[in-house]
């Protein structure tokens, strides 16, 4: 007998997870960084696909969209502090 999925965790750990939390589309694109962009439908996936493809040249021979850049507040502070100096 094989245990695998939450079973694995509450037998293992004691805590008792889904599936959907263990490694859903949720969990994928917000802690494991395996997906980047999730989708509620199938009507909103594509218009992420849709999107996304408008970067890129329709074959070899194009050079990728231009798309104007803005100069905004990129200075952000609370980053400077993230990693310890002694490290």
């Amino acid at each position: 007998m094989f245990v695998t999925g939450p079973n694995v965790v509450k037998t293992v750990t004691h805590e008792e997870v889904t599936s959907e939390e263990l490694g859903g589309a949720s969990t994928h694109s917000t802690k494991s960084g395996v997906a980047h962009f999730t989708a509620a439908n199938g009507v909103e996936c594509i218009q992420y696909l849709k999107k996304l493809l408008s970067y890129i040249p329709q074959n070899c021979e194009e050079d990728a969209p231009a798309i104007p850049y803005t100069p905004s507040a990129e200075n952000r502070p609370a980053l400077t502090n993230i990693v310890p100096e002694n490290q």
